[in-house]
């Protein structure tokens, strides 16, 4: 992690004197030039031993300022010693340690839980930093792909976000294929793993392509079972697993050093869904403890499932395309049977295609990526307005007018 450039003093003495209030106490941090006055991190009413790194007052410069703030909350912790010419990584405060300094992680991994003699304890904050790449651990880069077209006559789309959507083939997830932003890291990108129409184990299929490019250019990084190419591996199984596994590889990338993904995804913020047989997998995957929310597009289990459904913990939308979707029966059958999460069922009034895929062809995916897009901004991305949990709550929403029918389930407020 690149650190900012401090400015340091000329070499010249100065005398120092700071008084720094904490909570009921006042906090006297010795003059650089006259170490005697004081202990190190000294406080009224109770002083604390000088750390054994340093003489009690030292400073790396004569006359520097070493003392740091405790954690959110906190009041001002004791300063901490350093070794001349040295920036130093413990932050006195940082996590309330007996000696000024003393034992202080170079990662601070908890900041503020005690601030210094007199203060109030602040608020926990965990920090993360950045590490360097291993160059051993560096892999192959992924392969661009082009997005499947979505079929003869049906129109291409210019998605609605702010990033261009990109395809790729990555050798670290041979058997799924990811859709995400060209650009990663202006936000933590929310992860979604997809179950293909059929339980089919291809990643790039021209049905998906708009929802796809349209759910990207929001920031979403998608990771679809299959592979980009026909004759690429698969990975058995057409349950939650495989969409699972999606997920824990980003999680992994996340934290590899060498990964584009590096600190730069949400992996407290995800979602599982699917079409037809893959919405089916997206409601199993949706068990798991670790998932936010859950969305089947045309979908519905074949028979009903007590020990699946009172496992799901989390919001779940079902989105069909009407009676004459040859999964409407299932999905209402599911959500009348479903009470112990929120759950939505939805379906719009009319399709350009045959029910069973509604507007997947349309741009942006028509009603079902707007829907979809909606649903995920709000568990995702916290989205209260009317480009998320607006677009389903209240007598005003997006979805309530004459283009869809809605019931809900446990509906939030």
């Amino acid at each position: 992690m690149s650190k900012s450039a401090i400015a340091r003093p000329a070499a010249h003495s100065c005398i120092l004197a700071i008084i720094v209030a904490c909570g009921s106490g006042t906090e006297k941090i010795a003059s650089a030039t006259s170490p005697a006055n004081t202990t190190a991190g000294s406080s009224s009413p109770s002083a604390m031993a000088a750390p054994p790194a340093a003489a009690a007052g030292a400073f790396a410069v004569a006359g520097t300022r070493a003392v740091t703030t405790g954690g959110v909350g906190g009041s001002a912790g004791r300063a901490a010693p350093v070794t001349a010419g040295t920036v130093s990584q413990n932050n006195a405060g940082a996590s309330g340690s007996s000696a000024a300094g003393v034992n202080a992680a170079p990662m601070m991994p908890v900041a503020g839980t005690a601030a210094g003699a007199g203060g109030a304890a602040g608020a926990v904050a965990t920090v993360t930093m950045d590490v360097p790449c291993d160059p051993a651990d560096k892999t192959e880069d992924a392969t661009p792909v082009e997005f499947a077209a979505p079929g003869s006559g049906q129109p291409t789309d210019n998605p609605t976000g702010p990033y261009d959507p990109v395809m790729e083939s990555d050798p670290g997830i041979p058997t799924h294929t990811v859709a995400r932003p060209s650009t990663l890291g202006e936000i933590k990108h929310p992860i979604l793993a997809w179950g293909q129409g059929g339980c089919r184990k291809s990643g790039n299929e021209g049905q998906n392509t708009n929802l796809f490019k349209e759910l990207a250019s929001h920031g979403f990084v998608i990771i679809a079972d299959g592979p980009a190419s026909a004759n690429g591996p698969t990975m058995p199984g057409n349950g939650g697993e495989p969409l699972l596994f999606a997920i824990e590889w980003a999680r992994k990338e996340n934290e590899r050093a060498c990964s584009k993904y590096y600190h730069k995804l949400d992996v407290d913020n995800v979602a599982v869904s699917g079409q037809s047989c893959g919405g089916i997998m997206a409601m199993q995957a949706a068990t798991d403890p670790t998932i936010t929310t859950a969305i089947m597009f045309n979908s519905g289990l074949f028979s009903r499932d007590q020990s699946v459904y009172s496992a799901l913990h989390a919001p779940l939308a079902i989105f069909d395309g009407g009676p004459d979707d040859i999964a409407y029966a299932n999905g209402l059958a599911d959500f009348n049977a479903i009470d112990n999460i929120p759950i939505l069922f939805a379906n719009p009034t009319s399709c350009s295609t045959n029910a069973h895929l509604c507007t997947f062809f349309e741009p942006s995916a028509g009603e079902f990526g707007r829907a979809g897009l909606a649903w995920l901004r709000w568990h995702l991305m916290n989205d209260e307005g009317a480009t998320g949990k607006g677009m389903f709550i209240g007598s005003s929403c997006g979805l309530c007018g004459s283009e869809w029918t809605m019931q809900w389930k446990n509906e939030p407020m």
